[in-house]
């Protein structure tokens, strides 16, 4: 009886480059950090990076790509966290309030005609927080290492700035105001003061934007998410230009003054319709830097989240 043939002896490599058997990747392991699932919160502690949610069957890969920053090891460790991340809220909530409150008095003089109602409330709280928007900007001065000596002075400068913010503030809600009866909307006694302490405001906050915008962008990058683009947020630079449509609107109640007749009164509507537009787009700007700030807070307050540590538990 025949034998059946042999099988031939594999050939030998001796190629330069040998073929090895493949080793396996981090791509089939299981994940060892908590991690809720993207779309439906679902812990997916324990799947494959190649699994899927078992609850609404959203690819692991998808949502790892959603939260872990591939240059979290890149970040310096803030010295501060919760510090910083609470600063940061403060500083941009309560300037968001402050600016509320400027709108309460200007809203309640104009119905004060009719309800009786004082305005001083509004204007004492908004340099109230004006100030304590002055106390949160503090968290923005390097915090942590590696900081360029530039920005920590920049940032240092925006922090003082609002010392003279917070004196034309009071000098201008507070001892002006309060020394007529409808500052703003009615009375036309002392029209050219007010104006020129309203420049001298919007001077001094493009000031202190112009100081922080570069330590707030450095919190920031700290977010992926913000670093990408892929949220939507009203920039810093943005609000510059508001104040100078703001600025442009006083200019042009200045220039009412010198004028008499129709055209004095055509010029103070247009400049107060001027200074509307800005000051509804500022407000805007301020909801816009509280709700990046607010977002950031749990960013800052965190380490940022690493393959590493997803792969690896805490």
């Amino acid at each position: 009886m025949s034998q059946p043939p042999t099988p031939p002896a594999p050939a030998e490599d001796n190629s330069p480059f040998p073929l090895k058997s493949p080793r396996p990747t981090a791509l089939g392991r299981e994940l060892g950090g908590s991690l809720p699932c993207a779309r439906c919160g679902y812990d997916l502690k324990g799947l494959s990076v190649v699994a899927i949610c078992p609850e609404c069957a959203t690819p692991v890969r998808a949502t790892l790509l959603s939260v872990v920053d591939p240059n979290a090891s890149e970040l310096k460790q803030l010295y501060h966290p919760k510090r910083t991340a609470w600063g940061m809220v403060i500083w941009s909530v309560a300037a968001l309030l402050s600016a509320l409150c400027v709108w309460g008095a200007r809203l309640t003089e104009l119905s004060s005609v009719s309800l009786g109602v004082s305005p001083a409330g509004f204007s004492i709280s908004a340099v109230v927080f004006a100030a304590i928007s002055g106390l949160g900007a503090w968290s923005l001065l390097k915090p942590h290492e590696g900081i360029p000596k530039q920005e920590a002075l920049m940032a240092l400068a925006g922090a003082l700035l609002y010392v003279p913010l917070v004196a034309i503030l009071y000098r201008t809600l507070i001892v002006h105001d309060w020394a007529f009866a409808f500052p703003y909307a009615f009375d036309h006694a002392a029209p050219a003061t007010r104006t020129l302490l309203r420049i001298s405001i919007s001077i001094t906050l493009a000031g202190i934007l112009l100081c922080l915008r570069p330590a707030a962008r450095t919190l920031a990058a700290r977010s992926y998410l913000m670093r990408t683009g892929r949220v939507d947020r009203q920039t810093m630079a943005a609000m510059l230009g508001v104040l100078a449509i703001i600025v442009s609107g006083d200019i042009v109640l200045l220039a009412s003054s010198s004028t008499a007749g129709p055209i004095e009164e055509q010029l103070r509507q247009v400049g107060r319709l001027i200074i509307l537009v800005g000051s509804t787009l500022f407000t805007l700007g301020l909801v816009g830097v509280a709700i990046d700030c607010i977002r950031l807070r749990p960013v800052l307050e965190e380490p940022p989240l690493t393959m590493h540590k997803l792969l690896n538990g805490p």
